[in-house]
């Protein structure tokens, strides 16, 4: 149950369970010893989420004519928008994500500092300060012993894996990152760092590998890679240096690619031809099994299918719902995923065709994480 007060507080996020997808996903990142985990958790269920919720900008008012088009919205949803209160979708752009895993690595590299009160800014401004006293310290003279080549190209570019602290600590001071931390994960066997070099041996892109999944593939500075060296990076994510390959691979869109039935495809090259490719995908992943009530990460996005799709109750046959959120959520989406009838999967997929293709590729990597496997 939601209250009037409780809601005008945080600002009537619809979607408010991307958030505690976000901070879920920030978090799988994060290792260390337990308390020093359970504190910075504690810091991202707090002070991290009322940020979210209050002030962080990046929201996108919904006006409520359209939510009056959607009789399947929450309850909650419903009464505000009646009531002709503002209504926003929290949109958490991964720049923002890289900003926090930043935060999270300096929290997990000063266990001593008190972050209790600590507020999203301020946890930014001192990370982005850390780091730049992180690499002050660092020399440019690469430590030769500590790099191994673990690929090389004809032009002279190459993988190098980074071992020792000092190579670390240069590739942090190069690429304005903070990996020159990383010594401890990295001696302890449980991280591995990977660097493009050029034929100077200065880097271009740093990744971290735990167990065999891409955890990162960063630029300088946190952000994407450079496009003229994407295609090592490509190469990197296509030829594993592990047998038999990677797990799972993240940071993609830091270096231009989204993955297609088993091959990394560069976005800016996609066409118009290319987007009918990923809704059928979409539909596919959707009729692949029934939609689990613990599934709760869907429940936001099977509302704004059946929005942009204006499918209503009675077109999926809804003649009840039950009393509580998560039930009421879970009864539409056992209709709408599990039971629609071609006619319904039409309109849909219509639905699908009227947005962008960046919200296409966004929905489809939402039904590849969620119904994929």
């Amino acid at each position: 149950m939601r209250f009037l007060g409780y809601l005008l507080l945080e600002r009537n996020i619809i979607n408010i369970n991307a958030i505690d997808f976000f901070i879920g996903e920030v978090m799988a990142g994060i290792f260390g010893p337990t308390p020093a985990i359970n504190r910075v958790r504690t810091w991202a269920t707090s002070n991290l989420k009322n940020y979210l919720l209050r002030e962080y900008p990046n929201i996108i008012w919904i006006p409520n004519d359209l939510l009056h088009r959607n009789p399947n919205r929450e309850p909650w949803v419903k009464k505000a928008a009646e009531r002709g209160d503002k209504l926003y979708n929290i949109n958490i752009t991964s720049a923002f994500k890289d900003q926090i895993a930043h935060v999270l690595d300096y929290f997990r590299s000063n266990p001593d500092l008190n972050i209790s009160r600590m507020s999203v800014p301020e946890a930014i401004r001192q990370s982005e300060e850390w780091t730049k006293q992180l690499n002050k310290k660092a020399s440019v003279e690469d430590d030769l012993i500590g790099i191994h080549v673990v690929r090389k190209y004809p032009d002279g570019f190459k993988w190098v894996l980074v071992s020792s602290p000092k190579a670390l600590e240069r590739e942090g001071k190069l690429m304005s990152h903070c990996v020159g931390s990383y010594c401890d994960l990295v001696k302890s066997g449980h991280s591995k760092i990977y660097s493009l070099r050029d034929k100077k041996n200065e880097p271009h892109c740093t990744v971290e590998v735990v167990y065999k999944n891409i955890i990162q593939m960063q630029g300088k500075g946190n952000g994407p890679v450079d496009k003229k060296y994407v295609k090592y990076c490509k190469d990197f994510v296509m030829k594993p240096i592990t047998v038999p390959g990677w797990r799972e691979v993240g940071d993609l869109d830091n270096i231009g690619l989204i993955e297609f039935d088993g091959n990394y495809l560069e976005k800016d090259k996609l066409t118009p031809s290319d987007k009918e490719k990923f809704i059928d995908k979409i539909m596919e992943y959707l009729y692949s099994r029934p939609v689990r009530e613990e599934d709760y990460r869907v429940m936001g996005w099977a509302n704004d299918i059946m929005e942009i799709s204006n499918v209503r109750n009675s077109d999926i046959g809804i003649k009840a719902h039950r009393e509580t959120d998560s039930g009421y959520k879970y009864e539409i989406i056992d209709f709408l995923f599990g039971k629609y009838e071609d006619r319904i999967a039409g309109q849909i997929k219509e639905g699908l065709r009227s947005v962008t293709f960046n919200t296409i590729l966004e929905y489809y990597k939402i039904a590849k994480r969620d119904f994929g496997y």
